[in-house]
């Protein structure tokens, strides 16, 4: 079970990461957010088309009602609805930025928790620590589908960036790039 990953959560971690697999493109033109006729919302997520508040009237009950019990401490959170006719909601509280995505009946697919070092669990710090000792920790995904969760950490030291994923225990890297 260690190595093996549902293939949705490979393709979450896939476009949370800039990777181009097949997967990964399905999963971005499923959840590029579209306009329509809602109410103007502030300035638009980057790498997304125009979004519009979604009026919570028109979001879907089973999803409202996932979202209030599950996310209790969320304030100000915003609603977006993609393309595909699905949701996502995003908030920030205590230095962590959420995105909740769902399905059109309100399904949740996955929630994506963007943070610093500080935030990370002690346990998952100790691993990249311990093989990457000389590179700080940049910013850090944790992305959440159905039970499993993965974390996508961007590493830097003086020469190079590094992309890394961190599954199940295990590292994987996915890219290194030097710096110009």
């Amino acid at each position: 079970m260690k190595k093996t990953l549902p293939l949705l959560l490979i393709g979450y971690i896939s476009i949370i990461g800039g990777f181009n697999c097949a997967s990964a493109q399905k999963f971005e033109s499923n959840f590029k957010l579209k306009s329509t006729d809602f109410e103007r919302m502030e300035q638009a997520p980057p790498g997304t088309e125009t979004t519009l508040n979604v009026v919570l009237t028109s979001v879907n009950k089973k999803a409202l009602n996932d979202f209030k019990k599950s996310f209790k401490a969320a304030e100000q959170e915003s609603w977006f609805e993609t393309i595909e006719g699905g949701l996502m909601v995003k908030f920030s509280k205590n230095n962590i930025d959420t995105r909740v995505y769902y399905t059109k009946k309100g399904r949740r697919l996955a929630t994506i928790r963007d943070f610093t070092e500080e935030n990370l669990p002690k346990d998952i710090r100790h691993i990249v620590r311990s093989k990457f000792y000389d590179h700080n920790i940049y910013r850090v995904s944790e992305v959440t589908v159905d039970s499993q969760m993965a974390y996508l950490i961007i590493l830097e030291d003086k020469t190079s960036w590094k992309k890394i994923r961190v599954i199940d225990g295990e590292i994987i890297e996915d890219a290194n790039y030097q710096k110009g």
